[in-house]
């Protein structure tokens, strides 16, 4: 009896960080504090992100009292009155692979759809609203949620919520507002009953993968953080403590081997072909790109290619071109370049040198 009270307790931890979420809406004054420390595990923290993170990680420790499997005492549907925590830690981790199975799919489908290369990444624009999205880092299911929230509330300045990607997100990316609610519930019954310690950790790592569901995917940061440490509990009461390390350890690295082997089978370091969709018949391309190759007409958009090094890097280049081409077209695809990425965080020379 005294466990459990003690249990309840830590779960007022959650009112804080819920004040918290609320206090980072309507004021920046602790961003410079947060900031360092959210970007930690959240890759590329922004306002938007601590905001979402906080709220969830919160609601989770403060609500999981309230969702005892007791609740579902008189429930005969799939033997539900019987499942213990664990069991919906794993239909929360089934949910959880299927959405990041299906955010890959609609990746895939939407260069199909352009007969573009899978490991491009995609750039739409829409005056200052600026969104990317690709394999290894999928906003598209972060669109259709922002075009939800733009009709309910209005949207503080410094959120970016990935509205411009919405004409091009197939319809099938609805799915996340059924499958969100049902993963979030079997959260709170996942968390219920656990050690005071344990209920703190898969709070912080499901509130994780929750924000990876629709910001980034199984490859990000947050999902393959959250998925080390759900996946590590999960497998604690193993009578081999070491397979409730090593098998996480191992998940952990064969997504990771995964995105990598997307992006140097697919990609390039000569070259990168940049496909400009809707671009307006007046453009002067040559004013607007360096290092200017080739050019080609497709039926749905102006190709182009641009000669590479390795000194040029991906991400610089991808930043140069949204600000020339904004208001020039539609949104662009751009292949991917690991190597360059690579040479100019000088991870390469760290690792030869």
């Amino acid at each position: 009896m005294k466990e459990k009270i003690k249990k309840n307790k830590i779960s007022i931890i959650g009112f804080p960080l819920i004040i918290l979420s609320i206090f980072l809406i309507i004021s920046n004054s602790l961003t410079q504090y947060i900031r360092p420390i959210t970007s930690i595990f959240l890759m590329g923290s922004s306002k938007g992100k601590d905001i979402i993170f906080f709220g969830i990680f919160g609601s989770l420790l403060l609500l999981s009292p309230l969702f005892s499997n007791k609740i579902l005492k008189n429930i005969e549907v799939f033997n539900l009155k019987n499942w213990k925590s664990h069991d919906f830690l794993k239909i929360s981790l089934v949910l959880t692979l299927i959405m990041y199975l299906l955010g890959i799919i609609l990746e895939i489908s939407l260069r199909l759809k352009y007969n573009v290369p899978i490991n491009t990444t995609f750039i739409s624009m829409d005056g200052t609203n600026i969104n990317t999205s690709s394999i290894i880092h999928s906003h598209l299911f972060k669109s259709v949620i922002g075009e939800l929230i733009t009709k309910i509330i209005d949207i503080p300045s410094g959120i970016h919520i990935g509205t411009s990607l919405l004409t091009y997100t197939p319809i099938f990316a609805y799915s996340i507002f059924l499958a969100l609610p049902l993963i979030y519930i079997a959260n709170l019954f996942a968390i219920h009953d656990r050690h005071h310690i344990i209920k703190i950790l898969l709070s912080f790592s499901l509130s994780l993968i929750f924000i990876s569901l629709f910001d980034g995917g199984i490859l990000s940061r947050p999902g393959l953080i959250g998925l080390f440490i759900t996946i590590m509990i999960l497998n604690w009461n193993n009578s081999k403590k070491i397979i409730s390390i090593i098998l996480p350890l191992i998940t952990m690295i064969s997504l990771i081997a995964f995105g990598v082997i997307i992006s140097l089978s697919f990609g390039t370091n000569t070259y990168y072909d940049i496909y400009l969709l809707n671009p307006d018949s007046n453009i002067n391309i040559t004013d607007s790109i360096d290092n200017l190759e080739e050019i080609s007409n497709e039926s749905d958009y102006l190709v182009l290619r641009i000669n590479s090094s390795l000194d040029y890097n991906e991400m610089d280049l991808t930043d140069s071109l949204t600000k020339k081409l904004n208001g020039k077209c539609d949104g662009f695809f751009i292949t991917v370049n690991t190597i360059s990425y690579l040479k100019k965080e000088r991870i390469l020379d760290k690792i030869f040198n």
